[in-house]
């Protein structure tokens, strides 16, 4: 099996050469922390912390968790964006992400990456000053994972089907097997992003 899957409907240079950094990234907290603990089993916070990281393994500069005014029909309040990147182009990338932490033959785990992603894909949206380049991502943990081959391969074909998740592309990390078997986490081997662009509408200028 693959330890990493890229798949995308709408491709983005940066997007791949940020998720390929990301796996990456995990394999080196694997690496030192070996067999006792696996970065990619927290939540939101700690795994756009780890996006972060990856961004500048990237040749991205990362900035998170910062204030940011958010708008909601004519309301406009304080809160928090999770990440902007600045690629090494000086493009910017604002980012909102969302976790499901489910059961991997969950009945309603597609369901649950959809809602994840439309409300992250909101969350980008009530930017009220959002870069030219945006996303929704959605990091999906599966759990109760013990025969690896069958059940592993059934969650990338779900994480996969882009079409039915409403998503532009998804990405799939597989841990070492002799690293995440002996872990605390025996029955959570992997982690997925689903992810959706959110691109700002440029104005036509009539022609004279």
């Amino acid at each position: 099996m693959k330890s990493f899957y890229y798949k995308a409907v709408r491709r983005r240079k940066f997007t791949k050469l940020l998720l390929k950094a990301w796996h990456s990234t995990l394999r080196r907290y694997e690496r030192t922390w070996g067999t006792d603990d696996l970065a990619y089993v927290y939540g939101e916070q700690a795994n756009i912390g780890l996006l972060a990281v990856a961004a500048e393994k990237a040749g991205g500069l990362p900035f998170l968790e910062f204030s940011a005014e958010r708008r909601k029909g004519q309301n406009v309040h304080q809160g928090r964006a999770d990440l902007q990147i600045i690629t090494h182009s000086k493009q910017r990338w604002d980012i909102e992400a969302k976790r499901v932490q489910e059961k991997y033959d969950a009945p309603d785990l597609r369901d649950s990456i959809r809602q994840a992603l439309k409300n992250a894909v909101d969350d980008v949206r009530s930017l009220s000053y959002r870069s030219e380049q945006a996303m929704g991502i959605v990091f999906v943990i599966p759990y109760g994972i013990t025969r690896i081959r069958e059940e592993w391969e059934s969650f990338v074909k779900l994480v996969t089907e882009l079409d039915s998740l409403r998503a532009d592309f998804s990405a799939i990390h597989l841990c070492r097997q002799d690293i995440w078997g002996n872990t605390p986490h025996m029955d959570c081997p992997g982690i997925a992003v689903v992810g959706r662009y959110v691109f700002k509408r440029t104005k036509k200028i009539p022609a004279r």
